[in-house]
């Protein structure tokens, strides 16, 4: 009896500790320190998600002819909210302008609220 209370204990820390690590997603985009840019666009898709808002952009490159997507990701709907910024301001067609950090993948960036401005 006392062994397989041990086994027990021992699964439970085990399933424990693995589901803390599984929030530590390898897939979850690292920013690449020092490698700052700034893009402006035209929004073509916005997606609320807890916790952050990924706001996808059409961006008109000075070395191409056509459009790229770029996708930013920001903070939650909250942190915007704080400083200003409403669901109503981030709508599709907008313009958008938009300073952070380059991650990883291509065309991501990862910028904090405050550095999203809707220039006229």
């Amino acid at each position: 009896m006392r062994v397989q209370r041990v086994v027990i204990a021992t699964l439970a820390v085990v399933a424990f500790a693995a589901s803390a690590f599984s929030q530590l997603s390898p897939k979850s985009p690292v920013p690449t320190l020092g490698q700052k840019k700034t893009i402006e666009g035209t929004i073509t898709k916005l997606e609320f998600t807890s916790p952050r808002v990924f706001i996808f952009v059409s961006v008109m490159e000075s070395d191409s002819d056509k459009p790229t997507n770029w996708s930013i990701q920001t903070g939650s709907p909250s942190e915007l909210d704080a400083i200003g910024i409403k669901r109503s301001d981030l709508r599709v067609g907008a313009f958008i302008r938009a300073e952070g950090t380059l991650l990883p993948e291509e065309h991501r960036l990862e910028a904090p609220a405050s550095g999203l401005s809707f220039p006229k």
